[in-house]
């Protein structure tokens, strides 16, 4: 990698934290500690606009999903994402197809791509209705899809971990699920090579069991419940910072609760 893509040493600093990334810690990290400006700050998050990177570092604002996840990224890797044109089909090949292959061939790996491309998409807070179509979108249009510049600048970062894609981007998108109070293994599991799962069944619907539709149909309820869970956090109660008014107020009540 080119010294000018390098920052300084990994700051390390969000390995244990259990609640989501703020502006705060956006600024302290990029800013603070690797000691980038606003506008090289922008460039590594994906923030097109001065207006939203602001927006974005207002301290007790919880930062967006994918930003959060470069966030937790670059406090590991420090540096600029490399100078790839990266689909997100190549993206989840060099994720999860060392996995898919160990399927072999026919229902089986199809049923397993299909759980796996679901994890996938999940893990990174999008979801699965509408975001399989980011996976047909033409190559040349996908830099353009509103709403993923941080997702696909994460993608491209994968690209230097080859041989161990698959566990970081594992353990930041759980990582940041976890924070989010969320369990991305429990809602999306991993497919088991020992235990491959069914191939989904076609055929007439009166052939369907009793109860199979509306359980999935639930199931399909639950998984939109929890990645709109996970995108749109409140912000973490260990960091909110109390006004002295707000203090005293807060006291003088507590006071006369306690005098009534």
């Amino acid at each position: 990698m080119e010294a000018d893509h390098v920052w300084l040493r990994p700051a390390g600093r969000f390995r244990q934290a259990l609640r989501p990334l703020t502006g705060a810690d956006l600024t302290s990290l990029m800013q603070g500690h690797y000691g980038l400006t606003a506008v090289e700050s922008m460039f590594a998050l994906g923030i097109q606009v001065p207006r939203l990177y602001a927006r974005a570092c207002e301290g007790l604002q919880v930062v967006s999903f994918g930003q959060e996840l470069l966030l937790r990224y670059y406090d590991q890797w420090p540096g600029y994402a490399p100078w790839a044109h990266l689909h997100p089909r190549d993206a989840f090949d060099l994720v999860y197809g060392p996995l898919l292959r160990q399927f072999g061939v026919g229902q089986p790996r199809q049923a397993a791509e299909r759980e796996l491309m679901a994890r996938f998409i999940v893990a990174m807070g999008r979801s699965v209705s509408t975001d399989r179509r980011w996976f047909q979108a033409p190559r040349h249009v996908m830099g353009s899809r509103k709403g993923s510049p941080e997702l696909m600048i994460f993608l491209k970062h994968l690209v230097r971990h080859e041989d161990e894609a698959q566990k970081v981007f594992d353990s930041l998108t759980r990582a940041v699920w976890r924070a989010r109070g969320g369990d991305l293994d429990v809602l999306v599991p991993l497919p088991d090579p020992g235990n491959p799962p069914e191939p989904r069944r076609t055929g007439p619907k009166k052939k369907v069991m009793d109860g199979a539709a509306p359980r999935a149909a639930a199931l399909r309820v639950d998984l939109i419940a929890a990645v709109a869970q996970v995108r749109n956090p409140k912000a973490p109660e260990l960091i909110v910072a109390v006004k002295p008014s707000d203090e005293k107020r807060r006291r003088a009540a507590a006071s006369k609760s306690a005098a009534a």
